[in-house]
């Protein structure tokens, strides 16, 4: 039984880490098309001046 008990404690723990880099992934997700819309409209305001 307390193998069982020791495995679900692993298994709990792994599921928290997975939790956070799931967020850490959405955030740089959300950076990046942050990013790639600032560098879309600077190209165009680039592209206006030239």
């Amino acid at each position: 039984m307390d193998g069982y008990k020791g495995n679900s404690e692993h298994i709990t723990i792994i599921d928290d880490k997975i939790d956070r880099l799931q967020i850490d992934v959405n955030s740089i997700i959300m950076k990046m098309s942050y990013n790639d819309s600032r560098i879309i409209e600077i190209s165009k305001n680039l592209r206006k001046v030239e």
